[in-house]
Parts: C-alpha cells; sequence; structure tokens
C-alpha cells in the first residue's frame, strides 16, 4: 500500500542500450551472413569475415541478428570491458587480450560438455550422479559385509535371524548417506595437482613456458571446438584497443583450427566487427637510415603489399561494409523527435549542436535516457526558475563525452568552473575599466578621444587651408604661425583641443603669420565656412557632447558587462589574453556549446538535484558558485526575489561570509536598513584585499556607496585612507563619503586621516549635519578632535556650533575664525590674551598660521605695549623663538622703554628687534642680567648712540666703557664710539693686548693715555708697538722701557715707527744684552739697508761680530762706512767667502751679490791700498776687479 505522502511517479520507461535487430536497417547485412555461413559450398574458404563500419553504425545490431538465426552454432568474443585497461601497447597487450579470448572460449561451456579440459572449474553438485555413487557404495559395503562376515558383530539368535538383512541393509544405508556427505562436503574443495616420489613427479596443471596465451591452450581450445561443434565465432570491440597485430594472431589461430584434422574438416568461422581505419595503423615508415627493410611491418616488409587496403583484403576473405543509418544531419532530426517526447520545450538548436558531435546511436540513445532523469528530477516541478531544458540537455550531452569533468563540477573543479571563474574574472576587470573611465570623465581628468580626433582632423583641414593660400600671396615655401588674441601658436599645436577651443570660443580673430607678418584673418564664422569639415559652433559645447557620449558609451559597457555570460564572451574574445574566456585548445563540443549560449553560467544547477528549493537560476549559482564557496562576484546579477532567494538559502551563515560581497545583495540590504548585514560589515572592516576590493567595486557601482561607507566607518580605522585612496576613481562624490564616514565614527577607534581627507572636511563645514543646523554639535566638534581636522572657515555656522567649534580648538588659524573666536575685535595677541579663553592657546598652538594671517592682513601682533612682555614671555613659554616673531610684527615705533623688569629670556628678543631705548640704564641692566651677548653686541655695532644722563656716576661710565671696549666681538670703531661716549680715558688693560687696531683707533681718538705706564700696561707686544706708533712722547721713554727684543725687533721693521725711536734703540742696542740678538741685529741691518742711515760704531761692531746673516752685515757695513773708514777692510775680511776674497791680490775678478749694495765700502777699498783695482755691475752680479799680484821682492 502506497503511503499517502509519497508522491506517484509513472516509470521513465528507459531505453535499453543492448543493441538491437531492426529489419529495414540491418536485415541486408544479416541476411548475407547467414547465408555465408549456412552455405556449404560459399563458407569452405570464407574463414575470416569483417563486418565493417564506424562506431555506431550498427554492427552489434547485425551480429545480434546472426546470433539470433545460428544461436547454437555461435560463440561470441566481446572486449569492450577492457578497452580501457591500462596496458601499455605491445606485447603484453596483444598476451593480455588472448588470455581474455581464451577465457571467454574456455569458461562458455559447462564443464561437463568438456570433460576433457585441463581446466578444472568450481560447479554446483551433480546431485543425481552423487545419489547414484552413494548409492553403488552402499550396496558395496552390504556385499562386503554379507560375503565376508565383516558382519559377525550382527550375529544373532536363532529366533532373530529374520534381522539379519534388515541390520546389513541399515548398515548400506548409513554408509550412503556418509559417502554423500562426504562428496559434497569435498566437492571444489580438493584438487590432486601433483602426484610424486622422491625420484619423479608428474604435473596435472598446466604450466606457462613464456609463449602466448593462444600457443600454451592451443589444444584447449582445439579440444573446446571439438566438442561444443560451435564453428561461428563473432569477436567485437577488437578495434577499439587500437591495436591491430592481435589480428594476426587471430587469423594465425583461425588457420590452425580449420586445418586441424581433429575437427573432421568441419570449417570455424571467425566474424570481425571492426572499423576499416584500424589497419591504417599497420603502415611503418620504411625509409629508415638503416635501409628499406630496417623496419619491417607487421606482415610484408614490401611497401607496395602492407598499406592499409591490401593488408584489410588480404587478411579477410569477406568484408561486408555497413551503410551508416545515422550522420551528424540525419542524427538531428531523429534526436529532436525523440528528446521532444521528453520536453517539447527544447529547441533544436541544443540537438542540433549535440548531433553535430555525436553519431553513435548507442551514445544518443543513452544521452537521451539520461535526459529523461535528469529532466525529471532537476526541471520537474520547476523548483529552480530560469533553467531551460535545453540547457539540462547539453549539460547530459557534455557528461556523457566529459564524464570526469562532469563529475568534478560537484565540487567545483571542472573545466566548466575554471572557464566560470575566467569569465567572472573578466566581467570585473571589464566593469572595473568601464567604472574608472566614468568616473574619469567626470573628473574631467581625462582628455575626450572624439575630442582629440575632431580636433586632429580640424588642424589637418587648417593647415591644407594655408598651404593653399599662401600662394596667393606669394609666401609660397614659407612656414605659418598661428595668432590668437596675442598668443601664438606653432603648427604643430593646430591638433590640439586648447587650440581649437581658443579659436572657436574666445572671441578673437585667428590670424595667420609668416616672419611677422600678418597675412590674413579669419573669425569663427569663416573657420566654418572655409574649411570643409563640420565645425562646432561652440567648441566647449563640443567637448561637453563628446564628454556625455564617452559617458553613455561607459555606461552601457557596463550594462553589457552586467548581463554577459559565457556566450557572450566568447564572441567578443580579441588576442588579448587577459581578456579570452578560452585559452588554448577545447573540446569542439564544449566550444559550441558555449558559443550557442547551451552553457551557460548555470551549469552546476544542471548537475544537482535540489530538494525543497524554490528559488531562481540566477540566486541558486550564486550560493552554490560564491555564497557556499566564499568566493564572492562583486557584480554578479541579482535582482529583488534573488538576493531575497540566495539570503534565504545561505541562512544565517551567508552573513558571515565573505561571499555575500556582491553589489545587488548590498544595495538591497543597505536599503532596507537590515540589521543582519552587520556581521558581514565586521568582515568588510577586517579590510583584506577581498573585502577592500569589494568596497572599491561597490563605491564603482553601487547605489548607496555613502550609506556603506557610514557603516564600514564604524568599525574600521583604514577607512578615510581607503576613500583617500579609491575616490577619484569612484562614482560617488569623494566629499559625500567622506561626510558619511564623519558621521559614524567610532570614538574607540584611531583613524588613520590623509590630509587631503582633512583637507575636504575643514573646507566644507557646511556638509557637516551636526554643525550646520542649531542643535548639539558636541559630538561633531569631539569628531573633529578625534581626526585633527581643523575648519577652514567657521563663519557660516550657526553661533552655537561656533562656539563649540572655538572652544574644542577645531578651527584653522586664520583673520575670519579668529574674528569669529574674539567676537569681531581685535585679534592681536595682547587683545586675544585677555579674553582668557582657549583661543589664545589655540593661536600658540598653531603659530605660524597666526603670523601668516596677520602678515596677509597687515596687522600688528601687539597694539598695546603695557601687554607686550607677557603676551612675548607666554608665547616664548609655548614656542622657542615666538617671542621673537612677535616682537617683528610690532609696531615700528613701540619701544620697552625700561627693560629692568622684562625677563631674561626676553632680553634677547628685545635686542634683536631693537624694541627699546640704548640708554645707559638699560645697557647697564642688560649685561647685568645676560652679560654682553650677541643679541645686545649686534644691536650696539647697528646704533652706536648710547643715551649718558650727565649725572651718571663716572666709576660706572668707567666700569662700562672699559667692558663695552674689551667685547671683542663688537667692531672697533663702535667700541672707540661708545667709549667717547661714556669717558674720556679709558683706563689701558691686558685685555687690549691682541688687538693692535683697537689701540690705534683708542690712540687716534685720543681715549689712551700717552705715557710710559700705559705702554706698560698693555703688556703684548703687538698692542706696546702700536701705542709706540701712535705716541708722541716714545722717544721719552722708549729706551728705558724694557721692552722685549721681540718687540725692538718689530719697532725697527716697521715702517710706521719714527727714526727717532729707531735711532735710539740702535744706539742702546750694545748697552742692552737682551737686544743683541740676532732677531734684532737682522732687523737692523734691513732697517740700515732701506735708510743708509749710518750705525754707531760700537753698534756696527757688536753686527760684525754677531751671528747675524752676512747680508746684513754688509748692508749694515754699506751704511756705516763713514762711520769707522779704517775698520773696512777688516770688516770685509771678517765677512769671509766672496767678499774676502776681493782682498786678495788675483788675475781674476770676483762677482758679489747686488743686494745688498756693496758699493759704498767697494768706493773705498778701491781707494785705498787694497787689491780692488775697479768693479761694475754685470749680469746681475757686482764684478770687482783685483790687482794682480807683485813680484817677489817689490
Amino acid at each position: 500500500m502506497t503511503d499517502a505522502s509519497e508522491t506517484v511517479t509513472s516509470p521513465l520507461r528507459l531505453e535499453s542500450l543492448v543493441p538491437r535487430f531492426v529489419s529495414d536497417q540491418h536485415g541486408t547485412y544479416r541476411d548475407e551472413l547467414v547465408d555465408l555461413l549456412t552455405d556449404d559450398d560459399r563458407r569452405a574458404r570464407v574463414w575470416n569475415i569483417a563486418l565493417t563500419g564506424g562506431y555506431g553504425s550498427g554492427k552489434s545490431s547485425v551480429l545480434a541478428g546472426v546470433r539470433d538465426q545460428l544461436g547454437k552454432r555461435v560463440v561470441e568474443i566481446s572486449l569492450s570491458s577492457l578497452s580501457d585497461v591500462g596496458v601499455e601497447r605491445g606485447d603484453d597487450l596483444n598476451n593480455y587480450i588472448q588470455k581474455e579470448i581464451v577465457k571467454q572460449l574456455l569458461y562458455r561451456e559447462r564443464p561437463s560438455r568438456v570433460p576433457g579440459s585441463r581446466f578444472k572449474r568450481i560447479s554446483r553438485l551433480p546431485v543425481g550422479r552423487t545419489l547414484v555413487a552413494s548409492a553403488l557404495v552402499a550396496v558395496l559395503i552390504a556385499l562386503t559385509l554379507w560375503i565376508t562376515g565383516w558382519g559377525a558383530p550382527f550375529q544373532l539368535a536363532p529366533a532373530n535371524e529374520g534381522m539379519r538383512v534388515p541390520l546389513l541393509l541399515s548398515a548400506a544405508l548409513i554408509a550412503g548417506v556418509i559417502a554423500y556427505v562426504v562428496m559434497a562436503l569435498l566437492h571444489n574443495r580438493i584438487r590432486i595437482d601433483k602426484l610424486g616420489t622422491s625420484a619423479t613427479s608428474v604435473s596435472l596443471t598446466a604450466e606457462s613456458d613464456g609463449g602466448s596465451y593462444f600457443d600454451e591452450y592451443l589444444d584447449e581450445i582445439v579440444y573446446f571446438f571439438e566438442k561444443t561443434r560451435r564453428d561461428i565465432v563473432i569477436i567485437e570491440d577488437l578495434d577499439r584497443f587500437e591495436d591491430p597485430t592481435i589480428y594476426a594472431s587471430l587469423r594465425e589461430l583461425n588457420t590452425v583450427l580449420n586445418t586441424s584434422r581433429q575437427l573432421r574438416k568441419r570449417p570455424v568461422h571467425f566474424v570481425y566487427a571492426v572499423r576499416d581505419s584500424i589497419f591504417e595503423d599497420l603502415e611503418v615508415p620504411r625509409d629508415t637510415p638503416d635501409g628499406p627493410d630496417a623496419a619491417p611491418g607487421v606482415w610484408q616488409a614490401d611497401r607496395g603489399l602492407s598499406d592499409a587496403a591490401t593488408q584489410r583484403t588480404k587478411f579477410f576473405e569477406l568484408v561486408v561494409p555497413i551503410v551508416p543509418f545515422i550522420t551528424h544531419r540525419s542524427s538531428a532530426d531523429l534526436l529532436f523527435d525523440l528528446a521532444a517526447e521528453v520536453d517539447s520545450a527544447i529547441s533544436f538548436e541544443a540537438v542540433r549542436v549535440v548531433a553535430k558531435h555525436v553519431t553513435d546511436m548507442r551514445l544518443l540513445r543513452n544521452i537521451l535516457n539520461e535526459f529523461r532523469v535528469f529532466h525529471a528530477r532537476v526541471l520537474a516541478g520547476g523548483k529552480l526558475g530560469g533553467l531551460t531544458s535545453s540547457g539540462l540537455f547539453a549539460l547530459v550531452a557534455y557528461k556523457n563525452t566529459h564524464m570526469k569533468q562532469f563529475e568534478l563540477i560537484r565540487v567545483g573543479s571542472s573545466e566548466l568552473d575554471v572557464l566560470y571563474r575566467r569569465s567572472r574574472e573578466i566581467i570585473a576587470s571589464g566593469m572595473d575599466t568601464a567604472s574608472a573611465t566614468l568616473a574619469a570623465l567626470r573628473e574631467q581628468g581625462t582628455q575626450i578621444a572624439a575630442t582629440d580626433a575632431r580636433a586632429e582632423q580640424l588642424g589637418a583641414a587648417l593647415q591644407d587651408l594655408v598651404e593653399r593660400w599662401l600662394p596667393r600671396v606669394h609666401r609660397r615655401g614659407h612656414t605659418a604661425t598661428y595668432r590668437i588674441g596675442g598668443a601664438d601658436w606653432a603648427p604643430a599645436a593646430l591638433s590640439t583641443a586648447r587650440f581649437w577651443e581658443a579659436a572657436i570660443d574666445s572671441g578673437h580673430a585667428l590670424q595667420v603669420v609668416v616672419n611677422g607678418e600678418v597675412l590674413f584673418e579669419l573669425t569663427a564664422d569663416e573657420i566654418a565656412a572655409d574649411l570643409g569639415v563640420p565645425v562646432p559652433a561652440r567648441w566647449s559645447d563640443q567637448v561637453v557632447a563628446d564628454t556625455a557620449a564617452a559617458s553613455e558609451d561607459a555606461r552601457a559597457e557596463l550594462q553589457w558587462y552586467r548581463t554577459a555570460d559565457f556566450q557572450q564572451l566568447l564572441m567578443r574574445q580579441t588576442s588579448d589574453s587577459s581578456s579570452r574566456l578560452i585559452r588554448g585548445t577545447v573540446d569542439p563540443l564544449l566550444h559550441d556549446l558555449l558559443a550557442e549560449g547551451l552553457i551557460d553560467r548555470n551549469f552546476a544547477l544542471y548537475a544537482s538535484e535540489f530538494y525543497g528549493v524554490i528559488a531562481s537560476a540566477a540566486a541558486m549559482t550564486y550560493v552554490i558558485q560564491h555564497l557556499q564557496a566564499d568566493t564572492p562576484d562583486h557584480d554578479y546579477p541579482l535582482d529583488e526575489k534573488d538576493v531575497d532567494a540566495v539570503l534565504e538559502l545561505g541562512g544565517p551563515r551567508a552573513f558571515e561570509s565573505t561571499g555575500l560581497f556582491n553589489i545587488a545583495i548590498y544595495d538591497q540590504l543597505l536599503a532596507r536598513e537590515d540589521g543582519r548585514l552587520a556581521k558581514n560589515i565586521a568582515a568588510l572592516a577586517v579590510a583584506d584585499p577581498a573585502a577592500v576590493g569589494f568596497m572599491r567595486s561597490y563605491l564603482q557601482r553601487g547605489r548607496l556607496p555613502a550609506t556603506l561607507i557610514s557603516r564600514v566607518a564604524a568599525q574600521w580605522d583604514g577607512v578615510f585612507k581607503f576613500i583617500d585612496t579609491e575616490g577619484p576613481a569612484v562614482a560617488a562624490d569623494q566629499l559625500d563619503l567622506v561626510v558619511a564616514a564623519f558621521e559614524s565614527l567610532n570614538p574607540e577607534l584611531e583613524y588613520e586621516v590623509p590630509d587631503d581627507v582633512k583637507r575636504l572636511l575643514a573646507e566644507n563645514p557646511g556638509r557637516l549635519t551636526e554643525l550646520s543646523a542649531d542643535g548639539t554639535p558636541q559630538r561633531a566638534t569631539a569628531a573633529l578632535t578625534q581626526l585633527g581636522v581643523s575648519l577652514a572657515d567657521i563663519r557660516a555656522l550657526p553661533p552655537a556650533a561656533q562656539r563649540s567649534v572655538v572652544v574644542a580648538r577645531r578651527y584653522e588659524v586664520n583673520a575670519p575664525n579668529l574674528e569669529v573666536a574674539v567676537g569681531g575685535g581685535d585679534i592681536a595677541l595682547d587683545a586675544i590674551m585677555q579674553l582668557e579663553d582657549p583661543t589664545f592657546d589655540h593661536v600658540l598652538g598653531h603659530f605660524e598660521a597666526y603670523l601668516s594671517s596677520i602678515d596677509a592682513s597687515h596687522r600688528p601682533s601687539i597694539t598695546d605695549v603695557d601687554m607686550a612682555v607677557d603676551v612675548m614671555e607666554a608665547a616664548e613659554l609655548s614656542r622657542a623663538g615666538a617671542a621673537s616673531e612677535i616682537a617683528r610684527r610690532m609696531p615700528a615705533e613701540m619701544l620697552i622703554r625700561d627693560i629692568n623688569a622684562v625677563p631674561a629670556t626676553l632680553l634677547p628678543v628685545l635686542a634683536e628687534s631693537h624694541r627699546f631705548p640704548l640708554t645707559f640704564a638699560n645697557v647697564t641692566n642688560y649685561i647685568a642680567v645676560r652679560s654682553l651677548d650677541a643679541p645686545l653686541i649686534e644691536y650696539l655695532a647697528a646704533s652706536p648712540t648710547l643715551a649718558v644722563p650727565p649725572e651718571t656716576d663716572v666709576t660706572a661710565r668707567i666700569t662700562l666703557a672699559a667692558r663695552l671696549v674689551s667685547e671683542d666681538e663688537l667692531d672697533v670703531a663702535a667700541r672707540v664710539t661708545l667709549a667717547g661716549q661714556l669717558v674720556d680715558t679709558v683706563p689701558a688693560s691686558r685685555s687690549m693686548g691682541d688687538e693692535a687696531d683697537l689701540v690705534t683707533a683708542l690712540m687716534n681718538a685720543g681715549l689712551l693715555d700717552d705715557s710710559a705706564s700705559t705702554f706698560q700696561a698693555l703688556a703684548t707686544a703687538h698692542a706696546q708697538e702700536a701705542f709706540v706708533v701712535e705716541s708722541q712722547t716714545a722717544p721719552d721713554w722708549i729706551v728705558s722701557s724694557n721692552a722685549s727684543a721681540t718687540l725692538v725687533a718689530s719697532l725697527l721693521r716697521n715702517p710706521d715707527v719714527s727714526p727717532r725711536v729707531k735711532t735710539l734703540l740702535a744706539d742702546a742696542i750694545p748697552r742692552n744684552a737682551a737686544w743683541g740678538s740676532t732677531d734684532v741685529l737682522e732687523a737692523l741691518g734691513a732697517w740700515a739697508e732701506v735708510t743708509r742711515e749710518p750705525l754707531p760704531a760700537e753698534t756696527l761692531q757688536l753686527m760684525q761680530m754677531s751671528g747675524a746673516s752676512t747680508s746684513s752685515k754688509v748692508a749694515a757695513l754699506s751704511a756705516s762706512v763713514a762711520t769707522v773708514p779704517g775698520l773696512v777692510p777688516q770688516y770685509v775680511a771678517q765677512l769671509g767667502g766672496a767678499y774676502a776674497e776681493v782682498l786678495q791680490p788675483a788675475n781674476t775678478y770676483v762677482d758679489l751679490p747686488l743686494v745688498p749694495d756693496p758699493t759704498p765700502f767697494l768706493e773705498l777699498l778701491k781707494d785705498s791700498d787694497t787689491a780692488v783695482s775697479s768693479f761694475n755691475e754685470v749680469d746681475g752680479v757686482m764684478r770687482v776687479y783685483r790687482h794682480r799680484p807683485r813680484p817677489n821682492g817689490d
């Protein structure tokens, strides 16, 4: 009884694939074969018969008819189950096939039909024969007991002698039963293979000697045909092995059988079902390097005898060809009629494509069978909308021709799944490109191709026009330039859009210029009339139109990609591998199924049965391919019902899957404000590549990008960086996205905010809802603080928002904002400081911006001098160097009159900016606090005018003067000027010792006392030398001053020292042992050489006796000849060398240096009674000639 809850279905009536004999189609071939095999005359020598035809041509059906007619004579051997065995071709395969043939032959008959066979097979117990054997055993036992007397145990009393026979019969019966049981138990279990003794053994089993199975079991095969009386062997499917060598073995076997006397000359016929082309595999190349016979064929080495046609006719005695009943043309009609019986909605195109590639009738029947099953389980009930019978038929055909690939569909790794994923990649890439094009067009960041092309066309036309006109104005061959509104354009610019925008829209005439001369002009109207090509009335309007057209093309491209499937992508395939759906080779059937749209993206739905599901094919495909696999497809097309179905099929887990990253799904969920989306938003906030990629796609093509950003911002700290990176390339307004993220900030996150995003927020405070409307702006100002954003202009905000922003210090420091912050008053720092609110601290925190704002508006930093110090002190504490910036921007006339109370840190600032007067009190106070530092030195150098009240203490004046004079960082002129304003005379000190120029300046200014005590106070030789140079009293005390030898030498060398001082020093040298140093004497010689001032005799004698250089001695002697004329020969002799030689008479001359000049003492020697006879200057030397030596006795 059938359960009422079960659905009653009718049988599918699947069609058997067993070959069927159809008289109309196969009768001719069957009758011919039957006639041959029953006609003794005809069949006498026809042993090998071929029934040829392609796969599915009906060979098996014809042979089935033969079997039906001649069944008892027929042995059928089919090796179709072996066509896919993994045995390599060659001897192994040949032997393997022979083994299977032998098995099918020998195991076909019952063992009783071939009792002599060596093959002992397991068989059922023969009950009758076993009972007879058991009865014989029982009789034998009874007779034995009776005859032999072994029945003594049965001796009975005479009264019971009649029981003997029953007892013997009983014993026999028991023995028979035991024999039956033993034979039943031992049947098929005991087999004697070998009997033997220690010396010999006899084997009872067949052992292979390594030959072929046919050779090994030839006697068994002959015995089989002898005993069974079968003489027709039908062999099928051998050709599926594509190894024709097996046919040679079969022909040899057939020959052996037909020549065996054991079969009494009864012909044995082998009928082969083969395809003709199998013998083409026998052709082997003969022209090898080893000669024509190096690689012989299977049967013949001769080329003419071993081709396919010859081999086929030589092998078979009769070839019966089958004319194909079905072709790809005829099978389409037949197949369509049969498929239409299953579903009339199937298209002929689907059947035609399949029939084009499948002509095997068995395969076609199986496709129809499976189509019936799949149709009943997949399409029945309309559970999945969008599936078609044509699509199902196509996939069933694909299943039958690509069985392994079909199985892989279930795990998503078939070649169709690869094509599907590649198609989605191509679609995603195409949509990204189209979206980026739209964004670029919207931003005008790219030039429209149509505009460029139009500019090039107009440029070429204008160039051609000008070249035709130049000969008319006698300028043939000249190069023209172009001028519009005073701007010159080179010929190369004619093809640019900028040129034509100026030529058409500027309102200026286009002037054609050659060599600086304007030859003619063209107005925009004349250009349109004369060029001969369409010219836009306004170029800017044309650009807008081109942009609109390009945008429309990009939108159409987006729509095309949204709906594209395998078929559309195949039609658009280009040579670019990245856009090719099919890369490499693909099965022709699959290619045609794809190209005709019969296999589409929903292919996986045809491969499985879905229980209790009512959804569209699009929804189910998305669930299978993407949601369940966690492989999102951003642009997969889903309508509203599809989205609901996807969510229902996916269940709660769907919202945890990245497979939900689909634009259509998000459009719907965001529009509905579906709370379940929060889990998936959390997956987006992870910001892995998949999440970022989807958000990028959604911003480009989604309907609610700002809403998505709003939801993501609460969980992702990188949202602003993402907007900054992706914003220029998306369809949504970047500011809308930034505002959406801003209004959904999570206070607990630390957001990474690029400067460009901060700028967007700062420049658009009116877009921030909480600030632009009256209300409570605290959250917005807190968010501004969190992001570090300062508003550029807060003037348009409501008062409450302005105050909140000011208190939170979230505004840029500029003049307009500061005016709002101070309530419309002065924005000088002293005025801001007096507000006693956060504004002053905010200004100090953005001090550079404040300075820029007051510089731009030419406002002073301080307006109240009494507040200046307090302001600068506070600013300096906040930011080093701020006080200096403030001081430089104070009004020029603003000075701190008294710096006594100014903090020490501000004194350098005031000095640098010259913000206090240089009075005695201010300078003294400054030095007391800061010392004489660089800022004050710079100030004093720039303004060396010191206000000194008459009542100022003299000692304090002297102290300050001495301090200023001793400051070597202050230039000498300023020190002298300042000292002169303080005192009449500056006390000399050791500090002046290193500054000779200072001593000189002070002496010239009369600020040093010209006395020996000042000389001694200076202490250093440099200062003393400078003092002596300027001193008027030096001759009075220089000799007694105990000057050092170094100073004496310097004074003698210094041309500015008075001759009187030098003469006094020269006279005093012999009396001062310290001055007799070589350095002093060398300086004395140099002075004497220059001035020709004669030296005292004692000084000259000291010079000649010293270790001074010869040149110094010569110079001193020449200057002092008049002082010591009698001692000149002696001093010349003491000079030594060439000088001494001049005193020796000789026939030769002596050359002396010209410097120092030896002339004075040579004149004296020539006039004296010496050897010098004459001298003169020759070739840069003084040549001295001497008297000849006198003869002895003269």
